[in-house]
Parts: structure tokens; C-alpha cells; sequence
């Protein structure tokens, strides 16, 4: 299997863009101590393609209004972090990003948490929030806004997996 990141933006070491792992098939004869494998192009992935572009519009039910993020679009310019989770995930429920905001958000750090749109309302929301901040965060509140994904934004940040962090 091989995988990789393309050359992208930022300095070296920032990662760059990823790229699609392809599978080959290889015969390594007893006693070849070489195989030259010639140049492989890999494609980049989706969310690759997205690296220098204008992030797409976030279309979100916004469970709090921390920062007046119902206008995200206001923090144009600023760095902000987007969060996409679930609260049927337990590495998302263990890994919010409390100590990142905690360490950034005065220096500017903008961060924006998106849950998936298995559930049927804020509401639902706001009551499962509620039972992870008496359960799981020791009475901590999410510190950050956090919206409700319609089903857009998911798809127009190709995200499948959670935690899935983003910064823009």
C-alpha cells in the first residue's frame, strides 16, 4: 500500500496535500535485492483538492451563539478550527478540543464545533451535551460554537471519519 503527501501550501513539515493510497501487487523473487518501481502518480483526495480554495459555506443549526458565530462568516481572515464529531463517538467525546481553545482562542484561534446530522434536532443536541458535560467533561460547557450539521457540511468537506479536524 502506498500513500503520501503531495507537495501544498505552508512551510516544510506542514504535511501538504494527501493523496489517495493505491494498492500494488509485487513479485520479489528469492535472492532480488532491487525493485525499481518506476514514477507513481497518486491522486489527491478530496479534501486534498480543497487546500487553497475558499473554505465552502458552513450550513449549520447552531446549538449556542458563543462569539455571535451564526455569521461564521465574519471570522474571514481569522485562523479557526473546524471540529467534525458525533456524540455516538468516543474518541470525539474524549478528544474535544477544550485544551487547544483554551491555548489559542487569545491569540485569536477561532474554533467551530460540527456534529454530524445523525440526530434529529438542536434540541436533541443540546440534551446530549448536557448528559457529556455531567458525564464525560467533570461539568465543563463546550467553550466553542457548535452547529448542527444540515447534511452540507460533511459532504462539502468530505469528511467520513471522526474526529476529523480542519483548520481554515
Amino acid at each position: 500500500r502506498i500513500t503520501g503527501w503531495g507537495k501544498g501550501v505552508g512551510d516544510a513539515g506542514s504535511g501538504g496535500i494527501p493523496l489517495v493510497e493505491e494498492t500494488l501487487n509485487l513479485e520479489i523473487k528469492p535472492g532480488e535485492r532491487e525493485l525499481h518501481l518506476g514514477t507513481l502518480d497518486l491522486e489527491v483526495t478530496e479534501i486534498g483538492k480543497l487546500v487553497g480554495k475558499p473554505a465552502p459555506r458552513l450550513d449549520l443549526d447552531w446549538v449556542s451563539d458563543k462569539d455571535g458565530a451564526a455569521n461564521i462568516y465574519q471570522f474571514a481572515g481569522d485562523v479557526t478550527l473546524l471540529h467534525f464529531w458525533s456524540y455516538t463517538c468516543a474518541p470525539c467525546v474524549g478528544n474535544m478540543p477544550f485544551e487547544i481553545h483554551d491555548r489559542y482562542s487569545s491569540k485569536g484561534l477561532r474554533t467551530v464545533s460540527i456534529h454530524d446530522n445523525d440526530i434529529d434536532s438542536v434540541d436533541t443536541l443540546v440534551g446530549k451535551l448536557d448528559e457529556l458535560q455531567k458525564d464525560v467533561w467533570q461539568g465543563r460547557r463546550l467553550p466553542f460554537v457548535v452547529g448542527l450539521d444540515r447534511g452540507e457540511a460533511h459532504s462539502q468537506y468530505h469528511v467520513d471519519v471522526w474526529p476529523t479536524y480542519m483548520l481554515v
